[in-house]
């Protein structure tokens, strides 16, 4: 019949919607899968990433111990070396040489080369001038790591960077792909809906027979005219599943239907008076409906137009649902008058609490009274004692903190001043000896010339200018000494009382300084003076 050709017709686009339906979802769960799989090699590169980073670092550890008590400038050229970038010649480079393409050549290094590190890769690698080959070497193999790990490190970031691209572009398809579904999912509703819609309104017969229709009370009846079967289609009677022996149709339980509005009425009113007529005849159509149901056992009203066409199986499915509801109500009930005992029992503590709350209170007011002779606030007294307490706490850590730091910074800035001075003191106690050898030796040496008779050109008051001079010179080279080692020692004295102030921390540099001073240091400077002078 026409349901059939309906169903047959629409089924063919029910079959297409299904089948872009299941296309789209299985596109969506693949790229699903990519995203994940997208995601977790962006994860892996990272920490792989990350892992040559801290190699990269142990690298900078290593140099940094390894030029460790080296002079300065020793250790900025090695640092120089170590950082200089150089061209490698990498494995199947050697095949490449005659061919135009460039396979082998990392675009993304050329980015990061410029005009200084090209003169890095053509400067020549030499040893520095005081520098142990040993260490020299060692720095070289390091470079060699370091540009290992700047190439695995500069491979992995390139993957990274097309990971990250290659999962901004499955992001778009995945939000492509879910719209596309939500779409067909949309489609196919709207089909549901419509193909429901054009459904309903085909009009089924149920034939029936007089016997197998229950009304009111569920007593059989029969109509008046007892021909045939009778045919429940009409145009206000609802459509219901029927058969031979399956279906009846009952009144029983079931809430009369509203009336249609006259006149082309709407049945929503807009004023008082068309709300006031829809109740009237509403009234006036329920009572006539329980007049019509109100008919002696064994008859059936004039017309079942307000009756709803049910199924035995259907009427005692809804019996049963029925006797749930009221079972649901009866426990709810029961519940309800539990939840109001406890309620009750729970009131009853609360007020009990509540006086010994308010007695507990009074008692506390009446010590007050007699103790401080007013009522205190605890709370607010706790509160303001507390937190004042705490900030003030705070405010002398962070104080303290700040000044420990300012006194440490100023502290390291003596030490390092000091340092230099004394460094600076030793070289020129160190010069000045070198000149009182020099002038003991020439003294030496013209009184050797005297004893060997080669004065025959010299008179009395030449000998005694020379000796004057050199009687001033010496007197001057004394003085300076002295100088010079009053500043030590005062330095020195400077550096004891900066180390006794934590001496884990200056403890170690002032045994450094000592042993970096040797014999060239002020006490030797003193003593040697002293020696010379006792020479002179």
């Amino acid at each position: 019949g026409a349901e059939w050709r309906l169903l047959k017709d629409m089924g063919v686009r029910d079959s297409a919607l299904t089948a872009r339906l299941d296309k789209a979802e299985l596109q969506r769960q693949r790229v699903d899968a990519q995203v994940a799989q997208a995601a977790a090699g962006i994860a892996a590169r990272e920490a792989e990433a990350d892992a040559w980073m801290s190699k990269q670092r142990e690298l900078e550890a290593a140099l940094s111990e390894a030029v460790a008590g080296h002079p300065q400038e020793a250790a900025d050229a090695l640092g120089r070396i170590f950082r200089r970038r150089i061209k490698r010649r990498r494995p199947g480079d050697e095949d490449d040489e005659s061919s135009d393409s460039d396979d082998g050549f990392d675009v993304s290094q050329l980015a990061e080369m410029d005009a200084d590190e090209d003169e890095d890769e053509e400067a020549e690698d030499v040893c520095p001038p005081g520098v142990p080959q040993a260490l020299y070497d060692r720095v070289l193999e390091l470079r060699g790591q370091r540009l290992d790990q700047e190439d695995a490190l500069a491979e992995t970031t390139k993957g990274l960077s097309e990971l990250r691209q290659r999962l901004k572009q499955l992001r778009a398809s995945e939000t492509t792909m879910r719209k596309d579904v939500d779409a067909i999912n949309r489609e196919m509703a709207a089909f549901h809906a419509e193909k429901q819609a054009r459904l309903n309104v085909i009009p089924v017969a149920v034939p029936l027979r007089i016997q197998q229709l229950v009304v009111g009370a569920g007593t059989a009846a029969r109509l008046p005219d007892p021909e045939g079967p009778a045919s429940a289609a009409g145009a206000d009677a609802p459509v219901g599943a029927g058969g031979a022996d399956a279906g009846a149709a009952s009144a029983d339980g079931a809430s009369p239907a509203a009336p249609a509005p006259a006149d082309g009425d709407e049945a929503d009113a807009d004023t008082p008076e068309d709300k006031a007529a829809d109740e009237k005849a509403f009234a006036a159509a329920a009572a006539e409906e329980e007049a019509e149901l109100a008919l002696p056992a064994g008859r059936l009203p004039s017309s079942l137009g307000r009756a709803t066409l049910l199924s035995h199986t259907v009427l005692s499915s809804q019996r049963v649902s029925l006797e749930a509801q009221l079972e649901r109500a009866v426990a709810l009930t029961e519940r309800l008058a539990a939840i109001a005992s406890e309620r009750a029992v729970q009131d009853k503590k609360r007020r009990a609490a509540e006086r010994t709350i308010a007695g507990v209170e009074a008692k506390a007011e009446a010590l007050m009274q007699l103790k401080f002779g007013r009522p205190v606030d605890l709370e607010r007294l706790d509160a303001m004692g507390s937190g004042a307490e705490l900030a003030k706490a705070r405010a002398h850590v962070a104080e303290a903190e700040a000044s420990a730091a300012d006194d440490a910074t100023a502290a390291d800035a003596r030490l390092s001043a000091s340092r230099e001075d004394l460094v600076e003191a030793t070289r020129e106690g160190t010069r000045l000896l070198e000149r009182l050898s020099e002038l003991a030796a020439e003294r030496q040496r013209l009184e050797r010339a005297l004893k060997a008779g080669g004065t025959a050109g010299l008179t009395a008051r030449d000998d005694e200018a020379k000796e004057a001079a050199a009687a001033a010179e010496r007197a001057r080279l004394e003085s300076l000494v002295g100088a010079q080692a009053a500043q030590i020692a005062e330095i020195r004295a400077e550096i004891g009382i900066l180390s006794r102030k934590d001496g884990s921390v200056y403890g170690p540099l002032m045994a450094a300084l000592e042993k970096s001073s040797g014999p060239t240091g002020a006490s030797a400077a003193a003593a040697a003076g002293a020696a010379a002078s006792g020479r002179l």
